[in-house]
């Protein structure tokens, strides 16, 4: 192949040249030499050297282990390094497919790697295997959660309860439903209607019966709540929450389960007659130990209702006619509304009979018929006939008749006498007859609630008029009051 191969000595960074050509002692000079060496020259007939084996001299073929040109290398180099003629790679002599000399694999150090490594997962496999065999440790019982308590104040503004009153107001303004229907005691809201209902029913009549919330099907359970949120968020009422913003406040009581909160609110329309009021809020700890509300309703505090009777006060006016009488008169008007227990077709009713008892083309005994149900009726047809008084003038005879009508029938049902006369023929004057409308209305600001509440049980009482033989009338109202008076204990009519 015409390549040279020659050992390459162990030392690194040392490589020895050919030899140069020289004589054989066995052979003679100039002629290749058959004992090993490349580069040596022997003669033609050399034999070979004295006391060497044949099998020492046989050749040995050598592969190179990176571009694989062999090479012819005696026996005996086996093992040594040589360097390939053709790529100049350095590699170990060895003939092709023979292992490793014993010497190379004992000083080939993977397999010691490789024996460290499987020794170290064996160790380990059996640490894993010893741990799972002893006994599992002791179970340690964990401690019951603790649950943290409300890091914020228990009372005042910023107070957990009155947060959440206060959220309530926000929510029903801004009509957020989903929100609402989360917060809301329905059961508990229900049950408190129904025994609010009970309460207000008057005596000797049946209470209304409701059904309560789980009785309801699912159905009426969800109109019921729709019912309720759509109140929440309304501006219909006599005290919305979602028109009034809350700026003050604090919780009033609390226990475990239940908290009672009063808001201190204002309008949020700004208006400067509305004056601010005070809403009171009640929650309820559920199971799932979340607060629900489930009452809200306007309280009204002592400085409140001293205001309230300072401003009716202020409606009325204390004052003394040209006559000597003194009189309470109030503002005339037609705003005055039905009480809250008058139902509905009550007000139906008193209105129709009182457009039958001023009617000036009515028979008598129609106007008669109109003036007896609605004395029947009693306490609540007051507000209805000082409405139709308010808003009759008295411009012309007919209007005077209408007033007198009304005028009589307020006083069988109040008992209240004023100075109203149908004309200055009647023993009257100008003055009186416009006072004794206003009378009236001053009866209402000073009166109507004691009246209202009193009105069933009223017995009958002896007049002070009658009561006293020697008191001399002041007007000509008070005389007439005593002739009548008169007139009914001799049995007259």
């Amino acid at each position: 192949m015409g390549l040279y191969l020659y050992p390459i000595p162990s030392r690194p960074g040392f490589a020895r040249p050919p030899p140069k050509p020289s004589s054989c002692a066995p052979c003679g000079p100039s002629v290749p030499c058959s004992t090993g060496s490349a580069s040596a020259t022997r003669s033609v007939a050399c034999a070979p050297p004295t006391g060497t084996p044949r099998e020492e001299l046989s050749p040995m073929i050598i592969e190179c282990t990176s571009c694989g040109a062999r090479a012819k290398l005696p026996d005996s180099k086996e093992g040594a390094k040589v360097r390939c003629g053709e790529c100049s790679h350095i590699y170990v002599a060895r003939p092709p497919g023979a292992r490793r000399s014993s010497k190379a694999q004992k000083d080939d150090s993977t397999k010691y790697f490789i024996g460290g490594g499987a020794v170290v997962v064996f160790g380990l496999v059996l640490l894993i295997v010893n741990r799972g065999k002893s006994d599992p440790p002791p179970v340690v019982e964990a401690a019951p959660p603790v649950v943290e308590g409300d890091t914020g104040p228990s009372t005042g503004w910023d107070s957990p309860h009155v947060l959440f009153a206060r959220q309530m107001h926000d929510l029903a303004f801004s009509k957020n439903t989903s929100k609402l229907f989360v917060l809301l005691d329905f059961a508990k809201l229900r049950d408190h209607e129904i025994a609010s209902a009970a309460t207000a029913t008057p005596e000797g009549e049946q209470p209304v019966t409701l059904a309560g919330y789980t009785s309801l099907d699912g159905a009426a359970q969800t109109a019921y709540r729709n019912t309720t949120v759509d109140g929440l968020t309304s501006a219909e009422g006599e005290m919305p929450v979602s028109l009034w913003k809350p700026y003050d406040g604090d919780v009033v009581a609390e226990t475990e389960k239940s908290a009672i909160v009063r808001l201190h609110v204002q309008s949020r329309s700004g208006d400067p007659n509305l004056s601010d009021r005070w809403m009171e809020w009640e929650f309820v700890r559920g199971t799932d130990m979340r607060w629900k509300a489930w009452r809200w309703e306007r309280w009204i505090s002592p400085e409140e209702e001293k205001r309230e009777r300072t401003r009716r006060t202020k409606k009325t006016v204390r004052k003394t006619l040209s006559d000597g009488s003194e009189v309470i008169e109030g503002v005339v008007r037609e705003e005055i509304a039905y009480h809250a227990e008058t139902t509905p077709e009550q007000i139906t009713e008193i209105e129709g009979l009182i457009d039958q008892l001023i009617n000036m083309e009515a028979r008598p005994k129609e106007i008669t018929a109109a003036r007896g149900r609605l004395e029947e009726i009693g306490k609540h047809a007051v507000p209805g006939l000082l409405k139709r008084m308010g808003g009759t003038p008295l411009e012309s005879e007919e209007n005077a008749i209408q007033l007198n009508l009304i005028h009589m029938l307020l006083s069988d049902i109040t008992e209240y006498q004023t100075t109203f006369v149908v004309h200055v023929a009647m023993g009257g004057t100008q003055e009186r007859i416009d006072s004794g409308i206003k009378q009236w209305f001053g009866w209402y600001d000073r009166k109507w609630k004691r009246f209202w509440r009193e009105a069933d049980s009223r017995e009958e009482e002896i007049d002070p008029f009658w009561d006293n033989p020697n008191y001399k009338p002041r007007n000509e109202n008070e005389r007439r009051r005593m002739e009548e008076l008169r007139r009914k204990a001799e049995g007259g009519n």
